[in-house]
């Protein structure tokens, strides 16, 4: 049967003695006060639910110092554990949990939100487009209705018209009509030159309007191609973000599942080549051989065809004494792996 080990060092503050047996029976009844003075170190590591076959031995350190080793077999089931646990990080690692779904509606979410707000720019440039033609139309009928008012051109135009016919027929009369039609020619003349004015006040009129339409249009192409080429442009950023977070998630999950079955493959290979687990506890009399001291927690393992390996855990510091400890007296099972 397959065995193991750990290293713990704790410190042990009294102890009682019963009975009879040496330096083993010494150690086996040291108890320890903090944490249950009802339970000796014997009843401990002799109930202690990952061994079995417990073994007790005294030995002579090379300090000279007398130590009681006990040594236990590691029951298979905490083989089987261990397999258990590497089975379980590679399925973790296999369905590592993927946020795709949330990923992508957040993702739309901010299309759609960057799409609505092209959208209202849209709306608000054609407004204001709509605007711009009401008022260049606005300035196109203010003009035109100056220029047929009363102190328009057009008026000016009728009046010099009335003018000239009124004094054509003054001078038809009073000067003849070669003088009459001499006058009415230069006075037409002006007529037609105000008309002309008038003409082309018009035409300026109707040149500034189209002018201000062309420009407006414009104007409202350059803006609009410019809020479309800038969405576009923000889908497109939030698309290929989408896109790399996939693609490093999928490179992670794959990372994560061959680090998984490298260590199951490992651990495998360290079972196969293993002949046994040993756990030991070492206890050391103290200074004045009085007391008894853990000397450790280890585990041996014994490789095929080498020598065994040795392993412990420092527990000097006081969270790591009572860890361990508490849980070799409250017969909790201590992760292996």
């Amino acid at each position: 049967m397959k065995k193991m080990a750990l290293l713990l060092i704790l410190c042990v503050n009294s102890y009682a003695f019963f009975g009879f047996g040496g330096n083993i029976g010494k150690a086996k009844n040291t108890i320890f006060e903090k944490l249950d003075p009802s339970l000796t170190i014997g009843d401990v590591i002799d109930s202690y639910q990952m061994c079995e076959g417990t073994k007790w031995e005294e030995i002579k350190a090379s300090n000279g110092r007398i130590v009681v080793e006990a040594s236990c077999k590691l029951k298979n089931e905490f083989v089987t554990q261990g397999n258990e646990y590497f089975q379980k990080i590679v399925e973790e690692a296999e369905n590592l949990a993927d946020n795709a779904i949330q990923d992508e509606q957040e993702t739309n979410q901010k299309i759609n939100s960057i799409t609505q707000k092209a959208e209202q720019d849209l709306s608000r440039i054609e407004k204001s487009y709509q605007r711009q033609l009401n008022n260049a139309d606005k300035a196109k009928t203010n003009q035109t209705e100056w220029m047929n008012s009363a102190t328009g051109i057009a008026a000016e135009v009728k009046m010099f018209d009335d003018m000239c016919k009124s004094d054509y027929k003054y001078w038809l009369k009073h000067k003849g009509k070669a003088y009459a039609d001499d006058f009415m020619k230069e006075c037409q003349a002006k007529v037609d030159k105000k008309r002309k004015q008038m003409e082309f006040e018009n035409e300026e009129i109707q040149k500034e309007h189209s002018e201000k339409l062309a420009n407006a249009k414009e104007n409202l192409q350059y803006l609009k191609d410019e809020i479309i080429e800038d969405r576009d442009k923000q889908i497109e950023r939030e698309k290929a973000k989408y896109q790399e977070r996939r693609e490093i998630f999928a490179q992670n999950k794959e990372r994560r599942i061959k680090e998984a079955n490298l260590k199951y493959e490992e651990f495998k290979q360290t079972i196969k080549e293993t002949e046994y687990f040993d756990m030991v506890f070492k206890f050391a009399l103290n200074k004045t051989n009085e007391n008894f001291e853990i000397a450790g927690i280890e585990y041996r393992r014994g490789i095929i065809g080498k020598k065994p390996q040795i392993s412990g855990i420092n527990t000097y510091d006081a969270a790591g004494m009572l860890f361990f400890w508490s849980a070799l007296y409250n017969n909790k099972r201590m992760n292996l792996f």
